[in-house]
Order: structure tokens, then C-alpha cells, then sequence
């Protein structure tokens, strides 16, 4: 008998009753040998949801999970040997559990080593290496290092300093719907700063930026990965500012090509 399914059934033994009949048919297909099933039932009980709180039983169906692996439960044992949390504390495992998940293609992880290797934690600081995991993850569409990269080349943090880059993180994350991102377009368009100096597209990354509303989590960006706005940033004043040294007709097309930018964005 395969080591995994013996440690399935015997969790399943030890584990207490409970009569929902949702959660038997989820620990049937847990002992059967699905990983995302085992997953789904560890995460359960590490988080009491549904069935009584044991961070021990959930432990161990994740590790069973990730024995299988399956890429958010090698995750989790990542995240879990870094914070000690029902383990041994120890970078060595936490290390190899998230490249493990990363190289599975789990975003959490290539993120997670990211900023451990951009800040040196449980591992040696390395700008370089955190800037390939920031890239990989990015290139999947990853909003967290679209953020990262983006300010890192407009602060050059790690990287030199790059408006040119920086701009182009700020264009995939306005993609998403983020305000701020289209506000700092607007800024260096009109500064000349990565990109050539055009007042019609400054006034239309203002146009987009004070007419998206946005609030952190809506535009289906994870809470915390978005920019913010600084204090005296202000979409509605910068346009204003900008507008008495634009014609009328310019002012027109940046309109114009607002509308367009919804259209095609559908936003």
C-alpha cells in the first residue's frame, strides 16, 4: 500500500465523526487518493471550516496533499516550516517545499520567494534572483508583481531605475482596473519620463484614473496588491492643472481615446 493512502486511512480513523454528508464523500475521495481533495479537507480542519478545529489532522491531509503534488499544498508546508506553524521552524524545508510549489506553477510560491529573495529572508538577499521570480510570476498575469516591478523601476529598488519598465507594469495592472496605476501613466506622460511627453495621453490616463472609482479588491485584483495613491496625488486636480495648457481640440481626444481605452478594455 502506497505510504500516502496509508496515512490517508489512518487519518481518516483518527479523525472525529461528522455526519455531513458533503465532507464523508470529500474524505472518501481524500483516502481514494485525489490530492486536491486531501488538500481541501486539511485546509478544512487547519481552519475549523465545517468540522472541528485540528491544526494536527490538517497538517497531516496537506502533507498527504503534497506528497501528491499538488502545488497550494506544498505551498502551505512552504509557509508553514517559515513560520514554524505545526512544524519545526526551518528555512531548508520552507525553501524547497515553495520552489517545489513554484516550479508546479503555483503563483503564491513564485511570489513568496520573490520578496524572500528581495528581502534576504531565510535566504540570501538577491536582487537578481527576486527579479526573475517578480518576472515569472508578472508574465502569468500575477497583479502582486506587477506591483513589485512596477516600483521597483520607478523607485530603482533593486534594479536601476527604469521608467520605461515602470511603465509598462503600470499599463498591465490599469488593464485590471487599477486607478492609481492609470493615474502614475498620466504623470509620466505628461513629464516625458519612460515614455515621449504627450498631454492627450496624460489627460487621458487622468480622465481614466478619476473615473475609475476604484477601491482596493474590486476589479478582481487580490486586497493589497494594488497601488496607492499618495497624498497629494489627485487625479481630478492634475487633469485640471494640465487642461489650461491643452487646446480644446486636444482635450477632445483625450476624451476620445478614454473612451476608446473603456471600449477595448471593456471597463
Amino acid at each position: 500500500m502506497p505510504r500516502s493512502l496509508a496515512i490517508a486511512l489512518s487519518l481518516l480513523l483518527a479523525a472525529p465523526a461528522v455526519a455531513a454528508p458533503a465532507l464523508g464523500l470529500l474524505q472518501s475521495r481524500a483516502a481514494s487518493g485525489d490530492a486536491q481533495a486531501a488538500y481541501t479537507l486539511g485546509m478544512r480542519y487547519d481552519e475549523g471550516d465545517g468540522v472541528p478545529l485540528d491544526h494536527t489532522i490538517g497538517l497531516r491531509w496537506i502533507e498527504v496533499a503534497a506528497s501528491r503534488h499538488y502545488p497550494a499544498a506544498e505551498y502551505q508546508l512552504g509557509m508553514k516550516y517559515e513560520a514554524g506553524i505545526g512544524v519545526p521552524q526551518s528555512d531548508r524545508l520552507s525553501l524547497e517545499w515553495l520552489e517545489l510549489a513554484a516550479t508546479h506553477g503555483n503563483l503564491d510560491a513564485i511570489c513568496q520567494l520573490g520578496s524572500a529573495y528581495r528581502d534576504g529572508d531565510g535566504v540570501p538577499q538577491s536582487a537578481a534572483t527576486a527579479l526573475h521570480y517578480f518576472n515569472w510570476a508578472a508574465s502569468r498575469g500575477d497583479a502582486r508583481a506587477e506591483t513589485i516591478l512596477a516600483l521597483m523601476y520607478a523607485d530603482g529598488e533593486g534594479v536601476p531605475r527604469s521608467y520605461a519598465q515602470a511603465a509598462h507594469w503600470y499599463e498591465a495592472l490599469a488593464a485590471k482596473g487599477d486607478g492609481a496605476s492609470m493615474y502614475k501613466l498620466g504623470r509620466l506622460y505628461e513629464k516625458g519620463l519612460g515614455v515621449e511627453r504627450d498631454p492627450v495621453k496624460a489627460y487621458m490616463w487622468y480622465v481614466l484614473a478619476a473615473g475609475s472609482e476604484h477601491r482596493e479588491g474590486e476589479s478582481g485584483l487580490k486586497p493589497g496588491t494594488v497601488l496607492s495613491l499618495e497624498a497629494g496625488e489627485n487625479p481630478q486636480a492634475a487633469r485640471a492643472a494640465l487642461a489650461q495648457r491643452m487646446s480644446a481640440a486636444q482635450i477632445d481626444r483625450a476624451f476620445a481615446a478614454a473612451s476608446d481605452w473603456r471600449k477595448l478594455n471593456r471597463r
